[in-house]
């Protein structure tokens, strides 16, 4: 009897390490993502995020066990962004489906910065939502070369045809007929049109 007792034990925690390495093993694949992982239960409280998710410790495990708006109302964060990830969850919950979205973030010294988020479920053998599974990518440089493409195709509308191109790659440079100053450019040297572009643009 005291032999098999001793058995059961020895195999229990034989068990519970190997559940134990099992699931360091994942935490460690998690975590050296290239991206914001997040796994939360069926009632929306997380239970792991990663450390690209938040990057403090200490945030991270405060987060644990608290839902989206639990967390920002207990740590002054913005409670529109929380509100806003608890309806893609109960859409997520209605549909079933994955649902993609983007957040903006105003930092504290005034710029910002953007996320591409993606939520699904994962549900059990009967069908049942187990856990929901978000992830992010920061998509800040995206945006700010599209805002800069923008904003040149903007100054170009705004001129029409009076414009000029220069490109430093090949050297070459053209100048539209109906810009101002295409009977001073046409046919010089690309250095002495720079000089002339100088003088007038920046006198």
């Amino acid at each position: 009897m005291l032999f098999r007792s001793a058995y059961d034990i020895t195999q229990n925690l034989i068990t519970s390490k190997r559940l134990q390495e099992q699931q360091q093993f994942y935490e460690d694949i998690l975590n050296n993502l290239p991206e914001d992982i997040a796994v939360l239960d069926a009632h929306e409280r997380y239970l792991f995020v990663n450390p690209l998710g938040i990057k403090d410790k200490a945030t991270r495990q405060f987060i644990i066990g608290k839902t989206d708006l639990e967390f920002a109302e207990q740590r002054g964060k913005n409670i529109q962004i929380a509100i806003e990830r608890q309806q893609v969850i109960r859409q997520v919950r209605d549909t079933g489906e994955m649902i993609q979205w983007e957040e903006e973030f105003k930092l504290p010294d005034g710029s910002r910065e953007y996320f591409q988020r993606k939520m699904f479920p994962v549900n059990d053998e009967e069908g049942n939502i187990k856990y929901f599974i978000g992830y992010g990518l920061n998509i800040s440089d995206r945006k700010r070369m599209e805002k800069r493409a923008s904003d040149l195709l903007k100054a170009l509308e705004k001129l029409g045809d009076n414009f000029w191109e220069f490109d430093y790659t090949t050297g070459s440079l053209y100048v539209s007929e109906n810009n101002l100053y295409y009977d001073e450019f046409k046919g010089k040297p690309v250095k002495e049109v720079q000089q002339i572009w100088h003088s007038k643009v920046h006198p």
